[in-house]
């Protein structure tokens, strides 16, 4: 082998059979089911909450659902404080020793 021949870096990639495959996207299927269904789980429970919260407190629900919302866009442009953000100010307020908290 001379200095000018290219190296090769990696090994060649062994293609699968088809068992293999079949199998990668039953599992692949069995994570995407497992996933968006603890996502539908999480809608249920945040929506229990909102209107538990609705009926406590007596505020709309689109209010507090605008409050609980903990990302995208609608946050970022009203810059109002959500639950998220006053639960960060206060523990960073606590680590100053503030006292009104």
């Amino acid at each position: 082998m001379k200095n000018s021949d290219p190296v090769r870096k990696r090994a060649k990639r062994v293609p699968k059979t088809a068992e293999q495959r079949d199998e990668l996207k039953q599992v692949k299927a069995e994570h995407s089911a497992a996933f968006n269904q603890a996502v539908q789980d999480a809608r249920n429970i945040i929506g229990d909450l909102i209107d538990k919260l609705s009926i406590d407190f007596s505020y709309n629900t689109e209010y507090i659902a605008e409050k609980l919302h903990l990302g995208g866009h609608a946050l970022r442009q009203r810059r109002s404080t959500a639950i998220n953000n006053a639960y960060a100010h206060c523990v960073a307020m606590c680590e100053k020793e503030c006292t009104f908290y």
